[in-house]
Order: C-alpha cells, then structure tokens, then sequence
C-alpha cells in the first residue's frame, strides 16, 4: 500500500465538505454557509455545488501538486478562501486576461466578419486587453 498522494475530497448530505490531505491534515467546509437552500438541492445538485466549491478550493493551491505549500498552509489558504466567500457572498477580486465569459474565438470570428479590417491601433488594443 503507497503513500497518499493527493487530496481526498468529500461532502455530506448536510452539506460538510472535508478535505484529507497526504499528511492527514483534515479540514471542514459548511457549504450551507454559501449554499442557504442546501436541504432543498436535489442529490445532483448537492454534488455539482460540492464539486464547484472543492474545485476552487483545490486549484486556489493546487494541493495535490504544489509542493512549495505545507498542507497546513494549503489548509489555511482554503479556509482563507471559503471564510472570504462566506462573510462577502463574492469571491476576491482576480485579474483574468479576455475577461469571465469572453470568448477570444466569438471575438476572432466577430473580426473575421465585418466589412473594415481592424486598424493596427485596434489590434494594438485587443492584445493588451488579451481579447486577440
């Protein structure tokens, strides 16, 4: 038998997320806090939303790879995370290049379509906002 490698996840019905990570380390996340209608999700439902939340939590330090953290430290990174999300119902504030829902392929097919070619000036402006 090896050596656990990698976070293992798991969520209630009551809506508890725990996380046991390689070195035993634990932590407990109470989706209701986020989720206020959890007892009326369907099981369905009560998975998408555990995984969506174990998702961001995981990728926030990538703690089943990123050796540079102590799985206290990864703990502590989550916790951080989740209270944030809990106490602003918002999650922090993140540059994202292309922006939440912009699509670089719709914007190049957009371009492809109109009848004036972009100005080198309006090319210059679409990479920096990272669009093209």
């Amino acid at each position: 038998m090896g050596t656990r490698k990698q976070a293992k996840w798991d969520v209630t019905e009551d809506g508890m997320l725990t996380v046991l990570l390689p070195s035993g380390l634990t932590a407990d996340y109470d989706l209701t806090k986020i989720f206020k209608n959890w007892a009326d999700y369907t099981e369905a439902e009560m998975f998408l939303a555990g995984y969506g939340v174990k998702q961001k939590l995981s990728d926030l330090c990538a703690a089943s790879k990123d050796a540079t953290y102590t799985d206290a430290e990864k703990i502590e990174r989550m916790t951080e995370l989740f209270n944030y999300a809990v106490d602003n119902e918002a999650m922090p504030k993140t540059e994202r290049k292309g922006g939440f829902g912009i699509s670089k392929k719709k914007i190049a097919e957009s371009i492809e379509k109109r009848e004036v070619p972009l100005t080198e000036e309006q090319t210059a402006i679409l990479k920096e906002l990272g669009l093209i």
